[in-house]
Order: structure tokens, then sequence, then C-alpha cells
């Protein structure tokens, strides 16, 4: 997510457009200046939604990067330790571990 949001910060609006077409791109800008932060962390609780998507237009929008890497961060880091959590459980639970 970082990567893509240093390429889209730096390359601007031609890279994200190669990226994700204009279609979408127009799309995403509208549902991003309407929703932003909170379609983000939302996505960032789910594991299998497309964040890296909404990493390219923190970087296009020139989000502050410490902004960025809290939004990034700390969902994930709820989500992935929540998986974890369960993940030992269930296996001490069948045999596994």
């Amino acid at each position: 997510m970082t990567i893509n949001y240093g390429l889209a910060y730096r390359f601007g609006r031609p890279y994200v457009m190669r990226k994700v077409g204009a279609d979408r791109l127009e799309e995403v800008k509208s549902l991003w200046s309407r929703w932003g932060w909170i379609i983000y962390t939302i996505f960032g609780f789910i594991p299998f939604l497309p964040v890296e998507l909404f990493a390219l237009f923190c970087g296009l929008l020139k989000t502050r990067l410490a902004t960025f890497l809290v939004l990034s961060f700390t969902p994930r880091l709820v989500v992935f330790t929540v998986l974890a959590y369960f993940g030992e459980h269930i296996g001490g639970w069948i045999g596994i571990i």
C-alpha cells in the first residue's frame, strides 16, 4: 500500500490513470471526495477489499504521509491480530498446534 501511495504521490495522475483507467478514476475520485478516510478505514478492516486502489488515491490527492500510515496500519493490525488469535485457538482445538 505504501509503495502505491509513493508512486501515485510522485508520478501523479498519468500513473494512476494507467493503473485504474479514466472512468474508474473519476468514479473513485467522486466517492473519495464524499467519504474519504471513512471508506479507507472500512476497507482496511475487511481483508479481501482492494485497499491498494485507495492507496493510489491517497497518493494522488497528496494525503499527509502520517495520516495515510495510521489509516493503513491500524485497521490491518486489528484485523490480522484477531485472525491470528482465532487461528491459533482453532488450530489448538482441531489438534494442529
